[in-house]
């Protein structure tokens, strides 16, 4: 699945009523964010936007940053114990 086909069936899902500048639920954004990087494109709040543009970018940062952290700890976790 593509991000275009998340980013559709994310905003079917959440609907036209979700409110524009509340935060997305980490675990949404986390799902786009992995189809972005699947595609070679480093998420970001305007990458993310472009595709789901019914929101402002403000919604998506919490779930980015969350998102971010979670990849930089476990590819980390790979280069314990490589000195």
């Amino acid at each position: 699945m593509t991000s275009n086909d998340i980013a559709v069936r994310i905003q079917a899902d959440l609907g036209p009523t979700w409110p524009r500048n509340r935060p997305l639920p980490r675990e949404v954004v986390a799902e786009i964010c992995e189809a972005l990087w699947q595609e070679g494109i480093s998420p970001n709040r305007r990458i993310v936007q472009q595709r789901m543009p019914i929101w402002n970018d403000h919604a998506f940062g919490p779930g980015i940053v969350a998102w971010r952290k979670e990849k930089i700890f476990a590819s980390s976790l790979r280069f314990v114990g490589k000195a």
